[in-house]
């Protein structure tokens, strides 16, 4: 079994990199504090004074109505960096819940919207939220720069598991055959498993993984043999394993008498 790839698609790769960059865009009050119904003529002072930091025709502000009524259903905010609206970002707010929305279009191989649900708060806090939006548009290109070379990391890494892969594979079984030790090498997806028999009924497993197997090897040897030694002098049954979060440690107080 080989170690697991990357298999992650170009835009499930785009998907999870803005999730993470949208990510604390959109502020909201406490929830013990009540701020709704927004009032839209302060929501549209807000937008209107945002829209001024930025070049002429970069903001555009639009109200949607309910059905056939004046009442506003969305204020939205619009910020465009080309005259092709490929790359933009959108920020909108319900005044009737005070309910802010968030999402980002990018352009690049391939069209990238977030659903409008997938980045919303409400109660939201629209002033701390524009403050939050005018940083994030500042260090809007560099994202995208660094979203454009997310393939080629995937890339990169696939090929490091390559080369972990061939070394683990052959250096293990090359330095385990010049011993007299029963051992087993196993992939398991993400790390190799080295196990090799002791006396009494015991193995030691050693975790080897693309990032550490380097300089793990050199030392398999020399850590199988003070663990055999140590197995020897000690008179009764012993197991080493990791361990997890489900065990109710006790301290001594450390004092020996």
């Amino acid at each position: 079994m080989p170690l697991r790839r990357n298999e992650s698609s170009i835009t499930e790769i785009y998907d999870r990199f803005w999730q993470r960059e949208c990510k604390g865009v959109l502020a909201s009050f406490p929830s013990n504090e009540k701020h709704w119904p927004l009032n839209e003529n302060d929501v549209m002072k807000l937008f209107s004074a945002f829209a001024e930091k930025y070049p002429e025709g970069c903001v555009t502000i639009e109200k949607r109505y309910f059905h056939e009524t004046p009442k506003v259903d969305k204020i939205i905010s619009t910020i465009a960096f080309d005259k092709w609206n490929r790359n933009k970002i959108v920020f909108s707010v319900e005044p009737r819940r005070a309910c802010g929305m968030f999402y980002v279009i990018c352009h690049l191989d391939v069209d990238l919207m977030f659903p409008v649900e997938m980045i919303y708060t409400y109660n939201c806090n629209v002033e701390e939220t524009l403050k939050k939006l005018d940083a994030f548009i500042k260090k809007f290109p560099e994202k995208c720069e660094r979203m454009a070379n997310k393939p080629f990391a995937k890339e990169k890494e696939n090929k490091l598991l390559d080369m972990a892969e061939k070394s683990i594979e052959t250096i293990v079984p090359q330095m385990m055959a010049s011993t007299n030790y029963e051992w087993n090498l196993f992939c398991a997806e993400t790390r190799y498993l080295l196990s090799i028999k002791m006396k009494k009924h015991k193995m030691v497993q050693i975790s080897l993984t693309p990032k550490n197997f380097a300089n793990k090897i050199p030392r398999i040897l020399s850590t199988i043999s003070k663990i055999e030694n140590l197995l020897d002098e000690v008179p009764f049954s012993v197991d080493i394993k990791s361990y997890g979060s489900n065990i109710k440690w006790r301290k001594g107080s450390g004092k020996v008498k």
